[in-house]
């Protein structure tokens, strides 16, 4: 009988995701849709372990990228592959 690998890898709009036994699988956040200035994002990697995993987002940064306020923690940087904005 032979055993798979432990460790997988998908290609996904060009994107590399890979996957290990035992573990979830973070797929990279697909959307068609831009974000928009005074919205609410959920954070795929919160600040701290305490913060909130929301954020508002403020305004957009050249270079793909988005200041943001998290509740209880203050204001981050982004990039589009840390948060998702449809719920």
């Amino acid at each position: 009988m032979k055993l798979e690998s432990d460790a997988r890898t998908w290609q996904l709009a060009g994107a590399k995701v890979a996957c290990e036994w035992g573990n979830f699988c973070r797929l990279p956040h697909i959307s068609t849709a831009q974000p928009e200035p005074s919205t609410w994002v959920r954070l795929l990697y919160p600040p701290t372990a305490f913060s909130f995993d929301e954020a508002w987002l403020l305004c957009e940064i050249p270079g793909d990228r988005w200041l943001a306020w998290v509740p209880d923690h203050g204001e981050v940087l982004l990039t589009l592959d840390e948060f998702v904005s449809d719920f």
